[in-house]
Formats: C-alpha cells, structure tokens, sequence
C-alpha cells in the first residue's frame, strides 16, 4: 500500500481539527520531509484551504501559473467549455507547504518517527 504525503496528513489534520476534532498526527519519518519539489494547487483546492484559513499564507508562499493543452504537434487544443481561470493555478515549493501546514496544524500535535498499530475511539 502506498503511503499518503506528508501534506495529505497535515491538510486533514487541519481540516479535522477546524471541525472541532483533537487531533494527534503520527509520521513515521523523523522530520517532516516532502517528496517531490512542487505542488500545483487549482482552484478547488484553494478553496479549501480558503476554508481552513490558511488560503491567504499559501498564496504568499506560491507563484501563479498556468495551464493549456497541446496535441501532439504542439498545437493548443480548443477549450471552449473552459475560461481563462480554469486554466490558472498556483505552484507552490512542497517543503514550505508541509512547514506552513504543520504550524497550522500545531507542531505540539505532531508526532515525528512514531507509527501506531491499533487506536480505541473516544467518544
């Protein structure tokens, strides 16, 4: 089984503890690390994070871009069915996101080279 990223976890983290969940995040590597170098967020995600007030940090940490397709020779293939802001994103370095999100999260919450088996539900 494949593990989830580092801003997987930290994002529903995040998301939990706005809902008004104790949340305890156990990460097995003993930093936060992030694989990959870039992270391309789209307007679905932003909202999200929007959602769970950090919207606005994330924007200060990443560059706008955008996105078209090409066929094979190259040529821009015709999208009318998307606007111009379907087709922007932000793209934003994965280690300044995954630091942003563990400060958001609470690092006091944040368990590093620790893993669990099994966990009793608290009611």
């Amino acid at each position: 089984m494949r593990e989830l990223a580092v801003d997987i976890r930290l994002t529903t983290g995040l998301a939990l503890r706005h809902a008004g969940t104790e949340v305890v995040i156990c990460e097995r590597a003993p930093k936060i690390r992030a694989d990959g170098a870039s992270l391309g967020l789209w307007a679905n995600a932003l909202a999200v994070l929007d959602d769970l007030a950090v919207g606005e940090q994330v924007r200060c940490i990443s560059v706008p871009t955008e996105m078209y397709s090409h066929d094979a020779a190259v040529r821009l293939l015709d999208t009318p069915e998307f606007g111009p802001e379907d087709h922007q994103y932000l793209l934003v370095h994965r280690a300044e996101f995954n630091d942003l999100l563990a400060d958001a999260v609470g690092r006091g919450d944040i368990r590093l080279a620790t893993g669990f088996t099994a966990y009793d539900a608290v009611r």
